[in-house]
């Protein structure tokens, strides 16, 4: 049996949540029995099983003294230096270093020229465009055409930055997830599932940093 933190609350449903240190919480409503919310959690054995590999295998591929950076994770080696340098398959940073700063700032940069670059190619111009501290989705637009990033796309590659930044620009058009609207990103990304797909997988790259 998967052991598991059972929270009780005023709610009418079960819910199950992995959380990014690889332990599962049940929220059940105060009137089922722990017996019943037992078996539910051994119904759902496989899947957390399923999670819990994903979660080591994300860990092992992201070690805590690496840093992903444009979709390529590098070794972080302290040096003597006066800003961050990228040689192969690792990055030297001056000894303490703000690294989240650093890579706020490379998100900014990045994103700002992406977002240029397409709005231009689309016609579809943001009122406002702001980088975001978002830890549960990549990026917004709102009704006032306002757009929002996380300035963790800049774990991401360069296509799956445009990804998002094309999603949401399109957004400025067609508000919903309708045929016209993936039509309108198909017209400018015409291999976008792929980065879809590639965004799907590497969900857990929003929880760095938090």
């Amino acid at each position: 049996m998967i052991s598991y933190k059972l929270i009780r609350a005023n709610r009418k449903s079960v819910s199950m949540r992995i959380e990014t240190d690889g332990s599962v919480v049940v929220r059940a409503p105060k009137s089922i029995a722990k017996s019943e919310i037992d078996k539910m959690v051994k119904k759902q054995e496989g899947w957390i099983r399923e999670k819990l590999a994903e979660i080591k295998n994300f860990e092992a591929a992201h070690p805590s003294n690496s840093i992903t950076y444009l979709g390529k994770t590098y070794l972080m080696v302290e040096d003597d230096i006066k800003e961050a340098v990228i040689k192969a398959d690792k990055i030297f940073i001056p000894r303490n270093f703000d690294l989240i700063y650093w890579l706020q700032c490379e998100a900014a940069r990045i994103l700002t020229e992406r977002i240029k670059r397409y709005a231009m190619a689309t016609h579809l111009i943001p009122s406002r465009t702001k980088l975001s501290d978002a830890a549960t989705r990549w990026g917004s637009c709102s009704t006032r055409k306002s757009i929002n990033l996380s300035w963790r796309l800049i774990f991401c590659p360069m296509s799956v930055i445009d990804y998002v930044v094309v999603h949401e620009l399109c957004h400025i058009a067609h508000m919903n997830h309708s045929a016209a609207f993936w039509q309108k990103v198909e017209s400018v990304l015409p291999e976008y599932k792929k980065e879809r797909a590639w965004l799907k997988e590497n969900a857990r790259l929003l929880d760095m940093y938090r």
